[in-house]
């Protein structure tokens, strides 16, 4: 800050925060704003590490912004969305949205990056509805995994993830998040 470098001490900033929430095991729970702050720290720095391989866009509806969800749910997902999806493009968007439904909530991830080839998306399906581990020979779907699971275990069998993608077009994760069951 005293040499006038603003970017790179908010990039730090933003690294700090990411280190601080993920290593924080004290709760458990968290507001989705808290999530999605997290998640935008996250792009923050991937953005400014590749400044023209994709922009991003965050719309978290604010009727549902202090509602509380499970911690790193939104991570593993966003993550392999660059990683996987936006990787190797130029000009890629990211969006990240929100909603609250009569049913519950629902926060999509889609990219228009590679896509997933037919098969795979069939196969994820498959290992989703099955409640397996959704993981290759990298486990790079590990993390999503986890999420999906977590989600069907505290909110029911209609909660989890859902993977819809064409291949050179878009991936689109769903994670569904039903009321909460007493």
């Amino acid at each position: 800050l005293k040499k006038g470098d603003y970017e790179d001490s908010g990039l730090l900033v933003a690294l700090s925060d990411i280190l601080r929430y993920s290593i924080n095991d004290s709760k458990e729970m968290v507001t989705l704003e808290e999530e999605f702050q997290q998640v935008e720290n996250y792009l923050r720095i991937q953005t400014a590490r590749f400044p023209d391989r994709f922009v991003y866009k965050i719309r978290l509806d604010p009727e549902i912004c202090e509602e509380q969800v499970p911690r790193m749910i939104l991570q593993p997902v966003v993550e392999n969305a660059v990683t996987h999806g936006l990787e190797n493009q130029k000009n890629g968007i990211l969006e990240l949205c929100a909603s609250a439904f009569p049913w519950g909530r629902e926060i999509t991830v889609r990219d228009n990056g590679s896509g997933i080839c037919p098969e795979r998306v069939a196969q994820l399906q498959r290992q989703i509805q099955q409640g397996g581990q959704i993981a290759d020979a990298q486990d790079f779907h590990l993390g999503m995994a986890n999420v999906h699971n977590r989600l069907r275990y505290r909110y029911g069998e209609g909660s989890g993830l859902s993977i819809e993608s064409v291949e050179k077009a878009y991936t689109c994760v769903t994670i569904r998040i039903l009321e909460e069951r007493e």
